[in-house]
């Protein structure tokens, strides 16, 4: 990483915060660089859980993701 992300490594994955370069919401990000985030009413609730998540909760997740790192490979 670049000093700016605030990283953390578990096993062979590292986990990096981009809000230090992206200080919005992914909604926002999504819509500054043309992809739409979507909505998923299970994690807006908190009722999402390891026990119900189903693909389209693992397919909204991944989105997210994608909106992130396409945007960041804007600006690196």
């Amino acid at each position: 990483f670049n000093g700016k992300f605030i990283s953390a490594k578990f096993g062979k994955v590292t986990f990096g915060d981009s809000m230090n370069i992206f200080p919005t919401s992914v909604a926002k990000i999504g819509a500054l660089i043309g992809l739409e985030k979507g909505d998923n009413k299970k994690i807006r609730s908190a009722g999402l859980t390891k026990e119900n998540m189903n693909s389209e909760d693992f397919d909204y997740c991944v989105t997210d993701c994608e909106i992130v790192y396409k945007a960041l490979l804007r600006i690196f």
